[in-house]
């Protein structure tokens, strides 16, 4: 659209530009005029300017080496993952309003419609490689609400291979091509089952790849979860845990592994773009499952299901989906480029009312995902219209420039102006009140496999799978195994799907004629703790020592010191701080402090009492030497036993003794009288869950000591000896 003859201000000029990207968009090529970059016509496109017919090409063709230097950067890389995918637009309506349990506008009227766009994709393989290849899928919805923009970043399985975040470079690298070879696992499989056999969580993701879904027939038929926990708030800011489905309305349908090389490497994309061009619209319905705060604590107490576990899934039998609305795809694409390579999701875009959760893997991907979109498209990658938003408001903010930025927000002040000011709109509820308080089992650095992490594969083989499916799934594993040449992983997978049922185990020996190890009990990972292991020695990853005294207390999230750990007093006052706003996910559920008062000299019974001093030190007032804990001086003498003569009955609830707690690294043991009062087995869990139960170097309650020399500093919970112990000179005696 050409700008008016008779205004001739650049605001007229910006107008246009405007309008003219959608009229760029619709226009066909008999309605337009060869041009340069910079809108000059030219008189044919192959012609070049020459010193004569034999000379050489002349500098000054701007028109040449316009088109050159705009070839040489056509490509922009390639998503890192998801790379190969295929997209479409439509939009979202709210069938069923969830406003009792979420205050997002979207979800909070029938009959509420928004704009919407998809993509979907294959994960590990690369532009170009087959839509057929058995691999998850990848399953994007980008909702422009009034109270913008809202991301699904999901996959078409509900769970996946991993749940410790840092392992995701890691996997993701065993599904490209082998650094040396450059050959991927489809011509050598040693990488795929190197990492699967060392992290035996995967089990689960496994089970759903090697089966009938591992190949879904098409975008159009398979569903999308989003794995993750998110949290839904609603107006008076009570919160609820949500997992969401997206349920394809075709129906879901799957290729196996023969005759998946009939069909088109591009039948996916093919599919999705036909089917909308004949009017043949794909839905899909939005579902969610809700848990309480509190069905999630049982959930971990009585099933061992942890809500923040992305290898778990929720019994739906017990949370029932509940469906709000449907998605509808009505309109292709009409440059790919433009509006399916450029659009960027990001899981941390959110609208009101809905949060993400503690899930380790979630937290990691709210970072990474945009931070990959500023490398691939540019820091100003929200201002492409693919990606921009439709809010009911004018909205502004104090990000400005940066590469190809197109929206800069006028004259406005890029800071908060006293003259000029922004205007501001409340959070709907307070974030201390959604903020909650720990739900279900956290990790501190690395997650344990543990005998329940089967239930759900093994569930799978013998009550979903018919014995058909079985046949195919053996035999897809059987052909996936026989592209390794090394047995080893082989061996160790098998002792995995050993512990999922071992007919499957049985199965694949006799298909593949290898004998795998008997259960991964006298087994050890190199990226998992086996907290199934017969042998301490097993237990722990390879190189990794576990601090951590027991799978109750890792998984409580207590902080352990490392053996070179240097302390000093800001880094102890930390500790304590952390330790006192730790709350442990056991039957007991309530902060620690409680706990810490009720250990104190008086909580004893009286002849105890006299026996046992304590000298409680202000970690503030501290001035700790930057010693290494393993120290060969640290703890020249300490009591082996602490209150060796407490008179005390049997059963009097009032006393409980950790056991074994290790000073530093191992040479001295000390039992120590800090524990919670207990008669019915409790205080074991209370004990695990502080981290005073163990072989391992973990000393104290709430605290750590700090020593050099004969110096031995107490924070809070103290260190006690028959013989006393000095500080700053001062012998102090019991």
């Amino acid at each position: 659209m050409a700008p008016s003859a008779t205004d001739t201000s650049f605001a007229a000029h910006v107008a246009n530009q405007f309008q003219s990207y959608e009229s760029d968009r619709q226009a066909t090529s008999k309605e337009t005029l060869y041009t340069t970059s910079n809108g000059v016509p030219i008189a044919h496109p192959y012609e070049t300017q020459r010193a004569g017919e034999n000379g050489p090409l002349l500098l000054q063709d701007f028109h040449l080496i316009d088109l050159l230097s705009h070839f040489d950067r056509e490509r922009i890389p390639e998503r890192v993952v998801h790379a190969k995918g295929s997209g479409a637009h439509g939009y979202f309506e709210c069938t069923d309003p969830l406003d009792d349990l979420c205050l997002a506008d979207i979800l909070s009227e029938k009959g509420k419609k928004c704009s919407v766009s998809m993509r979907f994709s294959t994960v590990g393989g690369e532009s170009g490689s087959h839509d057929m290849a058995r691999d998850p899928r990848g399953f994007s919805v980008k909702m422009r609400t009034d109270e913008g923009n809202w991301d699904m970043v999901f996959n078409n399985t509900p769970v996946f291979f991993l749940r410790d975040p840092a392992k995701f470079p890691h996997f993701i690298h065993t599904q490209k091509r082998d650094p040396s070879t450059h050959l991927t696992h489809a011509d050598d499989s040693f990488m795929f089952w190197d990492y699967l056999s060392q992290n035996p969580e995967s089990i689960h993701q496994v089970m759903i790849l090697m089966g009938d879904r591992g190949i879904p027939k098409g975008y159009r038929r398979m569903n999308g979860y989003a794995g993750h926990t998110f949290k839904l708030i609603n107006k008076a800011g009570e919160w609820v845990y949500c997992q969401i489905h997206l349920k394809s309305m075709q129906g879901i349908d799957f290729v196996t592994q023969e005759d998946s090389a009939d069909y088109s490497p591009d039948f996916s994309q093919k599919d999705l773009y036909e089917a909308i061009q004949n009017g043949d619209y794909p839905k899909w319905t939005l579902e969610v499952q809700t848990m309480t705060p509190k069905e999630a604590e049982e959930l971990w107490e009585k099933q061992k299901i942890n809500v923040f576990d992305l290898t778990h899934v929720w019994p739906q039998k017990q949370f029932p989906l509940r469906k709000v609305g449907e998605f509808t795809l009505n309109e292709n694409a009409i440059n790919y480029f433009a509006e399916v390579e450029q659009i960027a999701f990001n899981p941390s875009h959110l609208p009101p009312g809905v949060e993400p959760s503690a899930d380790p893997v979630l937290q990691s991907r709210l970072f990474s995902y945009p931070d990959t979109h500023r490398h691939r498209l540019g820091v100003n990658y929200q201002q492409l219209p693919v990606n921009a938003t439709r809010t009911g408001y004018q909205f502004g903010n104090f990000q400005r420039d940066g590469q190809m930025a197109f929206y800069n927000q006028g004259a406005r002040p890029n800071y908060l102006s006293s003259i000029d000011p922004i205007k501001f709109k409340s959070r709907a509820v307070d974030l201390d009140k959604t903020h909650g308080h720990f739900i279900g089992e956290a990790v501190t650095f690395l997650t344990e496999i543990r005998p329940e992490d089967f239930n759900a594969p093994r569930a799978l083989w013998q009550n979903v799978f018919d014995e058909p499916a079985r046949e195919r799934f053996i035999n897809n594993v059987t052909g996936k195994m026989k592209l390794c040449k090394q047995e080893e992983p082989l061996k160790r997978q098998i002792a995995i799907f050993r512990e999922v049922d071992p007919e499957i185990a049985e199965r694949l020996e006799k298909s593949t004629g290898i004998k795998g190890y008997d259960g991964i009990a006298n087994l050890s990972f190199n990226g998992t703790h086996n907290g199934m292991a017969s042998d301490a020695k097993n237990k722990v990853a390879n190189g990794i020592v576990d601090k951590n005294k027991s799978p109750a207390a890792r998984q409580a999230s207590i902080p352990s010191p490392t053996s070179n750990l240097t302390l000093n007093p800001s880094s102890v006052a930390s500790l304590s701080l952390r330790m006192f706003r730790l709350r442990i996910p056991s039957v007991w559920g309530r902060p620690l402090l409680p706990l810490l008062l009720a250990l104190r000299p008086r909580s004893l019974p009286t002849t105890a009492r006299r026996r046992t001093r304590l000298s409680t030190l202000d970690a503030r007032k501290l001035a700790l030497p930057k010693a290494p804990l393993d120290n060969p001086l640290v703890v020249k003498r300490i009591s082996r036993t602490v209150h060796r003569r407490a008179r005390v009955p049997p059963k009097q609830p009032s006393l409980v003794v950790a056991r074994r707690a290790q000073v530093v690294h191992g040479v001295e043991h000390v039992d120590v009288v800090e524990g919670l009062a207990a008669d019915d087995g409790a205080a074991a869990g209370h004990l695990r869950a502080l981290g005073a139960f163990g072989a391992a170097a973990y000393h104290a309650l709430e605290g750590v000591c700090a020593h050099s020399e004969e110096k031995i500093w107490g924070v809070r919970a103290g260190v006690f000896g028959r013989e006393g112990f000095k500080e700053d000179g001062f012998v102090h005696t019991l």
